[in-house]
């Protein structure tokens, strides 16, 4: 059944500029709010105002059907007023943000920088003991995206639960990547939980897993 959106409050060079993340969170039904982190300026805040003050908007959507027609629609607009208020200012300012990040991005590859990565908010064992997914991660960063899947260890000698079709059920927690470029002569990529939820689920796998890890 064909679905039809309607985008209520959201300005075109907004979904333009997060189209990737809109994307991906139309794969996930399940998730009736979207948190999108919002693009700086390099070098930080230049003006105390609450659209350089709040770092994330978010977003909601909404699944309805036609009473006569029967056709299905998803409203998608922003959260809240304040959400509403928040994006409409970051619009009015997001021509110079694309602008400067650009222009930063092309001096620092011009200098042949290397972008390090930071993990915020992940357990030290468990950047270690997944070291090899996060670079391949890296490594497809383009293909793959900003959001990505660290697929969980099972305990020694466990095997996996299986679904109704016998395949194999693995468990994980969803990353974010952002860069940062606070420092335009030293950017950084940010790697950190997608949300509380999977903070909670990495902490406690490690706490699980990881006496049984390599030191």
């Amino acid at each position: 059944m064909k679905v039809d959106t309607i985008w209520q409050h959201l300005p075109e060079i907004f979904l333009k500029t997060y189209e990737r993340e809109i994307m991906l969170w139309a794969t996930r039904p399940d998730e009736p709010t979207l948190k999108i982190r919002m693009l700086r300026k390099p070098g930080g805040m230049s003006e105390l105002d609450i659209s350089h003050i709040q770092e994330f908007a978010v977003l909601a959507r909404a699944a309805f059907k036609h009473p006569v027609s029967g056709a299905l629609k998803v409203m998608v607009a922003p959260a809240t007023g304040f959400d509403t208020e928040i994006i409409e200012l970051h619009c009015q300012k997001l021509p110079g943000i694309l602008t400067s990040r650009a222009a930063a991005a092309r001096a620092w590859a011009k200098k042949g920088g290397h972008m390090a990565a930071r993990f915020e908010r992940v357990p030290d064992a468990f950047v270690e003991h997944y070291n090899y997914q996060f670079r391949v991660w890296g490594a497809e960063f383009r293909q793959r995206g900003p959001r990505c899947a660290i697929v969980f260890d099972l305990p020694p000698g466990a095997s996996p639960e299986l679904d109704a079709e016998n395949r194999p059920i693995w468990k994980g927690a969803w990353f974010e990547a952002h860069a940062d470029w606070s420092d335009p002569s030293q950017p950084k990529l940010i790697i950190e939980p997608a949300d509380e939820a999977n903070e909670e689920l990495i902490a406690r796998h490690t706490r699980e897993m990881a006496r049984h890890w390599s030191p």
